[in-house]
């Protein structure tokens, strides 16, 4: 995610205003503040911006329940215009 950071454009060279975006995002791994810098800097616009969440959220990180309230809050905010392709892996433990 560091190197995607430090690849985004500049604000200069963004899209003429009124124009929708597509934001693809991935592989987040409970990194809270990377993905808040990532939202920071491309400053997506709920009412005009699509925004895609891809690969796994919450397993790595240090920070996976604010990434996950973070998550709901884009879901809410974005509407229609957000969409998650996720990887949830869900271990069970049977009692023995």
């Amino acid at each position: 995610m560091d190197e995607a950071r430090r690849n985004l454009p500049a604000e200069e060279s963004r899209e003429a205003p009124g124009t929708p975006r597509t934001m693809i995002i991935g592989d987040i791994h409970g990194c809270q503040t990377a993905l808040q810098a990532l939202l920071e800097k491309l400053r997506p616009n709920e009412k005009l911006d699509r925004l895609i969440l891809l690969g796994d959220l919450f397993d790595r990180g240090p920070d996976s329940w604010e990434v996950f309230r973070t998550v709901r809050g884009l879901a809410d905010r974005f509407s229609s215009r957000f969409i998650l392709l996720a990887t949830m892996r869900i271990t069970c433990f049977r009692r023995s």
